[in-house]
């Protein structure tokens, strides 16, 4: 999963967070179905961001978002935005947070992400592939 956020003026690093730890707490049922709840860590580098883009594979279906507080975000998910499928060809989807508040520069700031889906394949004699 990766991070960032759309800006009003794009810093000079082009970097709106810096995310500074993943907690990843997943598993895989007999079907290859994997479930998982990551939480992201990450401070800001600018300041009023209210909007984050997160990259995730393009299999996985996000649930729920909170934030540190346990309150619900609202989110919107790639194939929530639009019918057009471009972004996920290229093999991944883009999930959108909308933040209750504006986020200062310096501020640490946690999101938790509740999600499911398919990405593991058996390609056979034991091998499996996730994407």
């Amino acid at each position: 999963m990766t991070a960032h956020a759309p800006p009003p003026q794009d810093p000079p690093n082009g970097r709106l967070i810096d995310v500074r730890n993943y907690r990843i707490d997943a598993e895989i049922d007999r079907n290859d179905r994997i479930s998982g709840v990551t939480e992201v860590e990450f401070g800001a580098d600018q300041d009023d961001a209210w909007m984050l883009t997160f990259d995730l594979s393009r299999f996985l279906k996000v649930s729920r978002v909170d934030d540190e507080q346990g309150r619900s975000l609202r989110f919107f998910q790639n194939s929530e935005m639009t019918k057009d499928e471009e972004v996920s060809r290229l093999g991944h989807d883009v999930v959108i947070v909308l933040m209750p508040e504006v986020i200062r520069r310096g501020e640490m700031r946690t999101l938790k992400f509740t999600y499911s889906g398919e990405v593991i394949s058996r390609l056979g004699s034991g091998v499996f592939y996730v994407g």
